[in-house]
């Protein structure tokens, strides 16, 4: 059996960033690591990447009419 033992340098802080909403790439910005640290520590805790922007439903929904 394998375990994940990864823990980043900034592991804390970037958890700390990640429960409050922020983005991979602002906690890239912000801390100064690769965008992928974040992803990846997200991916560990289970927590739904941070999603800004048009959604498939959204850019079908300007196309559509109302009969």
């Amino acid at each position: 059996m394998s375990t994940n033992t990864y823990r980043h340098p900034r592991h804390g802080q970037i958890v700390i960033l990640l429960q409050a909403g922020w983005t991979d790439k602002a906690i890239a910005a912000e801390l100064h690591v690769d965008r992928r640290s974040a992803a990846r520590i997200r991916g560990m805790l289970g927590i739904a990447p941070h999603r800004i922007g048009t959604t498939a439903g959204d850019k079908l929904d300007r196309f559509s009419i109302e009969l």
